[in-house]
């Protein structure tokens, strides 16, 4: 009755700690991909600045889309 309780708390842990790393990796962002999404925002001419922020395209909403395979 021990063995199983034991066998069941180790398993109960080495789950918990596998769901922790993944959700660890789930939140990094690829530095290098980031980097190429804002140098191809740059060469298509968006800024980053606030001057067209409120109903234009900006720079960071360009970004976004690119990290998400939205734009190429």
């Amino acid at each position: 009755m021990l063995r199983l309780i034991s066998v069941g708390t180790m398993t109960f842990i080495a789950t918990a700690a596998v769901a922790q790393q993944g959700a660890a990796q789930q939140g990094q962002v690829n530095q290098a991909k980031l980097e190429k999404c804002r140098q191809l925002a740059r060469e298509r001419g968006f800024s980053s600045g606030m001057e067209n922020a409120k109903g234009g395209n900006n720079m960071r909403s360009f970004v976004i889309g690119c990290m998400q395979g939205k734009q190429n």
